[in-house]
């Protein structure tokens, strides 16, 4: 808490399903346990690059499940070097731990923060073998701006690597699209890509 504001410069954000919480002396164990969690799933590209807690358009922010109270993702941005105004997002619901559209509601709070904080763009790269967040993406017929072939070597094979940059209104289109089946919408969240769903 800022001492000349009175105001938490990095308040909790919370949905129906998570909450998230800005990285701190309290929560950094389970952030570290995600990182060792997340560094071997090959659709987040193996081990994460080194990051700082705060990056320029606001915090590393831990997902929590409301329900069950336990830590199940992360997600954070920072400012791509050399490219004033353009934040990098990177988004990890860890698949054991969290539940179909958990990545999908953090993503919905913790985007517009980052617009409020003064990013221009929104920067994404997606490895081509993930076919979900592909398709998600691909849902307004937006094609990846820049394809860099066989860019990334990840689990024994190299990758094309998909990048993506949207705007405000672009994003806001992107999460309205999923704002019908996310908390508040006019049915239950599914699975991205399955018949799961969360419990109420």
């Amino acid at each position: 808490m800022s001492a000349a504001s009175g105001v938490d410069p990095f308040p909790s954000l919370r949905g129906t399903w998570v909450t998230l919480e800005a990285f701190s002396s309290a929560n950094s164990r389970e952030v570290d346990a995600l990182d060792a969690r997340r560094a071997l799933l090959p659709q987040m590209g193996g081990l994460r690059p080194a990051r700082t807690a705060t990056g320029r358009y606001g915090p590393l922010m831990l997902i929590r499940d409301n329900r069950s109270g336990s830590a199940v993702g992360t997600v954070e941005s920072d400012e791509m070097i050399g490219y004033p105004g353009v934040a990098v997002l990177i988004v990890f619901a860890d698949p054991e731990l969290s539940r179909p559209g958990y990545g999908m509601e953090a993503t919905a709070l913790y985007v517009p923060s980052l617009f409020e904080r003064g990013a221009e763009i929104l920067h994404l790269e997606v490895l081509s073998f993930n076919r979900e967040m592909i398709r998600i993406l691909g849902r307004r017929h937006r094609p990846p701006d820049v394809r860099m072939r066989r860019h990334a070597y990840v689990g024994g094979h190299f990758w094309d690597l998909l990048m993506y940059g949207f705007d405000r209104d672009e994003m806001e289109a992107i999460i309205g699209d999923y704002r019908r089946v996310l908390p508040g919408g006019s049915r239950r969240i599914a699975a991205l890509g399955s018949g799961r769903q969360p419990r109420p």
